[in-house]
């Protein structure tokens, strides 16, 4: 849990929540996209609910993590307002 709590103060500005759509939402600019092709999760029968991601390419995510949203508000109180 370090760790990924580690991971989300340097990538708080890419976090993703799930859409019905079946896509990732970008939390604050609510871009669209797919998780990429070589992820581990493309796989999941359940796609989690909240990641974060290291790279962003046209229109798909890569390197995602799991995370709880709370931790967003904790660890970038300056970047999430609670509700966004």
């Amino acid at each position: 849990m370090k760790i990924l709590r580690c991971l989300v103060s340097g990538f708080f500005s890419q976090a993703a929540r799930y859409h019905y759509t079946g896509k990732y939402v970008t939390v604050k600019e609510e871009f669209p996209f797919n998780v990429y092709k070589g992820s581990v999760i493309m796989y999941k029968k359940d796609y989690p609910k909240w990641v974060i991601f290291t790279e962003a390419m046209q229109d798909s995510i890569r390197d995602i993590s799991v995370i709880e949203p709370h931790w967003l508000y904790e660890l970038a109180p300056h970047y999430y307002e609670f509700g966004t």
